[in-house]
């Protein structure tokens, strides 16, 4: 009778345990489909992204270079090189580099420490630094006008000044933290101090419906997250975004899940652009034209 008790209550704690791992990979949270739709991550599941690790500096760098990106910064140094990235995965190192041109992650004596961890407090001061640019560092501690900032967004819950400059921040939680910020704006765009700019961003319909009602020059530009031309593609919009007129709107459909979109406008495969007339009728589809995209882009905008 014993042995029969026990045999249950351990096919009862296998099957607990099987349906609290499947409740946390099955369905992603929001942060992580918006991280997965504008590049931050290739992952689109709470398993594979690893969300309770602690992330590493090499890691966090294409987090906040796509970030970056979609804040259309300006770079502050012209040059970045390290002595301790070599052997790390090579398709992140151009991010490293990137990162530290924004000046968004620093760095001492050529050495990036590919391997250390992030502290809340730096992730604050990385995501303050994308959206508002630098402040004072001469305070003690250092961080203080980073965090007092996101205090007065409302972002703060219950961390203290010290306890964000010891405790080590998990993917989660920064891939959260930039979700936060990116929710700011309620017009739907990246925060309206750069809506003088062109703007690309991900398509929703009501995104798309208010860019034609406030007169904008629309494009859809169909995207392939396993399509190496439509991310090249889609980094030299987002890093020359500035050399379009500043009422054009591009916006990204994803071509595996956009399966409306792509009858609609009879798209026949990923890299390829929509263009509309003044009547926002569809006038033309167009494969992309990498890398000088920019220059076809001006061609047909005003």
């Amino acid at each position: 009778m014993k042995k029969d008790f026990w045999l249950l209550a351990v096919w009862v704690w296998l099957l607990l345990a099987i349906v609290s791992t499947f409740s946390v990979t099955s369905a992603a949270p929001d942060f992580l489909n918006w991280m997965y739709s504008e590049w931050l991550t290739k992952y689109d599941n709470l398993e594979d992204f690893r969300w309770n690790d602690s992330i590493t500096r090499w890691e966090a760098a294409k987090f906040v270079d796509q970030f970056a990106k979609l804040q259309i910064m300006d770079k502050t140094y012209t040059k970045c090189d390290f002595n301790d990235i070599d052997g790390y995965d090579n398709t992140l190192t151009p991010h490293i580099k990137q990162a530290c041109l924004y000046g968004l992650m620093k760095w001492s004596n050529g050495s990036y420490r590919p391997n250390g961890k992030i502290t809340e407090a730096e992730a604050i001061t990385v995501v303050m630094r994308s959206i508002y640019g630098f402040f004072a560092e001469t305070a003690d501690p250092w961080y203080v006008a980073y965090y007092n900032r996101w205090f007065e967004l409302g972002l703060i819950e219950n961390e203290t000044l010290r306890w964000v400059g010891t405790t080590n921040i998990t993917r989660e939680k920064l891939g959260r933290r930039f979700y936060q910020v990116a929710q700011l704006n309620e017009d739907g765009w990246f925060y309206s101090e750069k809506s003088w700019q062109a703007q690309y961003t991900t398509y929703t319909e009501d995104k798309f419906n208010d860019a034609i009602a406030n007169w904008h020059q629309v494009a859809l530009f169909f995207h392939a997250i396993r399509c190496p031309i439509c991310h090249g593609t889609r980094d030299v919009i987002t890093e020359d975004i500035q050399d379009l007129p500043k009422d054009v709107r591009i916006f990204e459909v994803d071509y595996d899940k956009g399966k409306d979109l792509v009858e609609a406008y009879d798209v026949k495969a990923q890299t390829t652009f929509v263009f509309f007339d003044e009547q926002w009728n569809h006038i033309e589809t167009s494969r992309s034209i990498y890398p000088d995209i920019i220059s076809e882009l001006n061609k047909r905008f005003k």
